[in-house]
């Protein structure tokens, strides 16, 4: 919300962004072995960021402990 704050996209005079909803499951398959899945949909708000399409992002990830 800082006025100078750091962003790459184009905007316009407003400060909110947008909001972006996640969802995220941690399973732990075994003692040793971890499961990692995210999602999320950012939607910018269309009054400040020129480009308001809304974006998913998806992030899945297993850890090995040894």
């Amino acid at each position: 919300m800082r006025e100078n704050g750091g962003i790459d996209e184009v905007t316009t005079s407003g400060r909110y962004l947008g909001v972006e909803p996640d969802v995220y499951l941690n399973w732990q398959i075994k003692s040793d072995v971890t499961l990692v899945l995210r999602y999320g949909v950012f939607f910018p708000n269309g009054d400040v960021i020129v480009n308001d399409d809304a974006r998913q992002f998806f992030f899945g990830g297993i850890t090995f402990a040894f």
